[in-house]
Formats: C-alpha cells, sequence, structure tokens
C-alpha cells in the first residue's frame, strides 16, 4: 500500500460552486477518529478498523453538544461514543457519607476529625471529555451513521 493506502483519506468541497476544488481535510488510521473543526460542520469522523481488500468502517457523527447535558434521549449527543447513563459527563458525583464526621448537618463529630470528612468528596474528572470509546461502544448509537 501507498502512502496513504492504509487511511480513510477525506476530503472536503463546496458542491455551490460551479468550478469546484477539493481540499484535503485528513488522513485517518484504524482506531482514531478526526473532528472537523475548520468549516463548523460539526462533524466526527471514526474509523474502527480496516478489513481485507481495502475495506474500512467508517462512522460518521454530527455532534450537538460539547459536553453531554442531554442525559435522557437515548442519543450519543456530543459523539464520545457513549450514551446518557454510560457517559461520564452524565455521572454525578458519588454523595457525601451520611452521619459521618464529615455530614455537614451532622453536629458532635468529634473534634478535628471534620477535615477528614471532606476530603472524600472530591470530583473524579467527570465532565471532561475523554480520548474516544472502546470499539464495543460504538455499536447502537442513534445519531452516528455509517
Amino acid at each position: 500500500m501507498g502512502a496513504f493506502g492504509d487511511r480513510v483519506i477525506v476530503y472536503s468541497v463546496d458542491a455551490s460552486d460551479p468550478q469546484p476544488f477539493s481540499s484535503w481535510e485528513a488522513g485517518i488510521d484504524a482506531g482514531q477518529q478526526w473532528r472537523e473543526v475548520r468549516l463548523n460542520s460539526s462533524l466526527i469522523i471514526r474509523v474502527p478498523s480496516f478489513g481485507p481488500g481495502d475495506v474500512a468502517t467508517v462512522r460518521i457523527c454530527r455532534w450537538t453538544e460539547r459536553n453531554e447535558t442531554s442525559c435522557n434521549d437515548g442519543l450519543d449527543n456530543d459523539c464520545d461514543g457513549r450514551t446518557d447513563s454510560e457517559d461520564a459527563d452524565c455521572q454525578s458525583p458519588a454523595p457525601a457519607p451520611i452521619g459521618g464526621s464529615g455530614d455537614v448537618g451532622g453536629g458532635g463529630g468529634g473534634g478535628g476529625s471534620s477535615s477528614s470528612g471532606s476530603g472524600s468528596s472530591g470530583g473524579t474528572g467527570n465532565g471532561a471529555p475523554e480520548a474516544g470509546p472502546s470499539s464495543s461502544g460504538l455499536g447502537g448509537l442513534a445519531n452516528w451513521l455509517g
């Protein structure tokens, strides 16, 4: 295979131009994705795998949210490969322990032990977009094409 024979090549063209020219946008390897930003199309193109005979599996998604906030619609709105409850953006932080020394409403908590409870309520990085889904998380997503 040539220099680009092992990648999906993405071009763009202005279809309204009577003499359009194409512009090379990306070469995407298997297991990788490309987020279009230059044309503001909100597209993500993912290449899960290549098969025999120069065949590629290509998934195209148009994201509607940079981070998932529509957590009950059954869609992967931020195109990270995870829907609703599977998406870290939709996970709420773990609740604080009830009745422990760090309980805000609990009174009489034993001296200086309240500082030990406050450290357990920190975030776990929820809300940060992840690099990409596992290959098993790609199927069945309603706004993914391909």
